[in-house]
């Protein structure tokens, strides 16, 4: 941030750091931001690559919390992706790969 004077400050670098970063979720907030109507299940099912369903799923709930697109990795966010695998009732042989496949 610039210390220009003239330059007009309206949030403070915790607020703005509050309203970009990941959203911090408890079990409740999980159950609602992960939670799919019927609609979003099937588009999310029609998807090819079980790494796609999962950041998707992810994506949508971050997006429920804070209406941004956050970049993140799987290993920033593992107790989400451990809530969607077993909320979300995704493939347990695919869900086993994919931790083993995001813990290397």
């Amino acid at each position: 941030m610039s210390n220009d004077p003239r330059r007009l400050k309206v949030l403070s670098n915790a607020e703005i750091d509050d309203l970009y970063s990941l959203p911090v979720f408890d079990h409740s907030d999980r159950q609602y931001c992960f939670s799919m109507e019927d609609n979003v299940k099937k588009f999310v099912f029609s998807l090819r690559k079980f790494e796609s369903r999962v950041y998707f799923i992810l994506l949508l709930g971050y997006f429920r919390a804070k209406p941004l697109i956050h970049n993140f990795k799987a290993s920033d966010v593992p107790e989400d992706i451990n809530y969607v695998l077993n909320a979300c009732k995704l493939n347990c042989f695919e869900a086993k790969k994919f931790l083993i496949y995001i813990q290397n």
